[in-house]
């Protein structure tokens, strides 16, 4: 019922790397969280996002899960399944009527002994302050430290079995964006594009996503991150698609610009200097550089060309794991300026050279 996307092997191995870098830190036990994060040490697929959710993990590798009642099913069925092994149970089935923080900080009492030293993902809003400090008053005798960024490094380079659902999310993505904007009628908005963008995405085997598709046009083209509106899509002006097809949660986002009928020349020219810079990194990015000097070559392409005031994004952002509320893995890898990071063979970039001015329009070709 629990689907499994990952053999149990590279599953326990990642578990053996988390053991390992718990000693390293002189952790006890951690909490998990983050979605993201449990999935990929655990395998447990489901972004459970209503409620508190998380996964303690013991320094000898035993997960204990602690969760709203009603969602403890989905584990229940994760411990019935061949795959999970026998180091998963239930920790606290947490009622409505209770307040979810104390009821953690309960269930962690009573699995964590005194002296135990246990680590929070600070980094992610997955616990409100609030809820940070309901949790340690009920831990007395034991030390809550931050372990942010415990996880993530070993996230960013992908095995075989991750690059090849991230690469069947980018067939989905492309094979939807064609279809949705060959599709188009006369007359069609914003939300008749979204909603074949989606529909072709699901149909050829999208999850549930994360994070809804952005489409707009028009003067709202240059809004980052503006999605559809009821407005006709009219010829000659800039139409933005972007998505993230999940599958088995990973994802590889597809931006692209499109227009209706024969572009104006301003447009051709934001094209000539967006597609230079995507080239310049797609041929000489690789292993060994720093994610500044990677940032650099698209950086500066752009600007040979002069269009360097509208380009205020990095070059590229992690991708991998999707869940709600990103489908971005930017906490794990970012190519931008500052960032001295080594790329390795494995690690997966959305390269997105995106070239705004605000409140400019583009003239309708003649």
């Amino acid at each position: 019922m629990i689907p499994q996307h990952f053999e149990k092997c590279e599953i326990d191995h990642r578990g053996q790397r988390l053991i390992e870098e718990m000693a390293r830190r002189r952790l006890d036990f951690i909490l998990l969280m983050d979605p993201c994060n449990y999935y990929y040490v655990t395998g447990f697929p489901i972004g459970v996002l209503k409620g508190t959710f998380g996964a303690l993990v013991s320094a000898d590798g035993n997960v204990f899960w602690i969760g709203r009642k009603t969602d403890m099913s989905n584990v229940k069925a994760l411990i019935e399944a061949d795959w999970s092994g026998d180091r998963h149970e239930i920790g606290a089935e947490i009622a409505d009527d209770q307040d979810p923080y104390a009821a953690v900080g309960e269930a962690i009492e009573r699995i964590a002994p005194h002296g135990t030293r246990i680590g929070f993902e600070l980094a992610k809003a997955v616990i409100p302050p609030r809820g940070l400090t309901q949790i340690a008053a009920a831990l007395p005798g034991r030390e809550v430290v931050n372990a942010a960024g415990l996880i993530e490094p070993m996230r960013a380079v992908k095995s075989a079995a991750e690059l090849t659902y991230m690469r069947r999310s980018g067939q989905i993505a492309a094979e939807a964006t064609r279809a949705a904007l060959d599709g188009l009628l006369p007359g069609a908005s914003e939300a008749d594009l979204a909603a074949n963008l989606i529909g072709h995405a699901i149909r050829a085997g999208a999850e549930p996503f994360s994070l809804e598709p952005f489409v707009c046009s028009g003067p709202r083209s240059a809004l980052a991150h503006s999605t559809w509106t009821m407005a006709p899509l009219r010829p000659g002006t800039i139409i933005n698609t972007e998505l993230a097809p999940p599958v088995a949660r990973y994802s590889a986002p597809l931006f692209r610009v499109s227009v209706i009928g024969p572009p104006g020349d301003d447009i051709c020219r934001l094209h000539d200097a967006s597609r230079a810079g995507l080239l310049a990194g797609l041929e000489r990015i690789g292993p060994g550089m720093t994610c500044h000097d990677a940032d650099a070559v698209v950086r500066e392409t752009i600007a040979r060309l002069g269009y360097a005031r509208m380009f205020p994004v990095r070059a590229a952002y992690g991708v991998g794991i999707n869940f709600a509320p990103d489908w971005s893995e930017e906490n794990v890898a970012s190519i931008r300026p500052g960032n001295q990071t080594l790329l390795e063979p494995g690690m997966c970039f959305h390269l997105v050279p995106a070239l705004y001015q605000p409140g400019w329009v583009a003239p309708a070709a003649a």
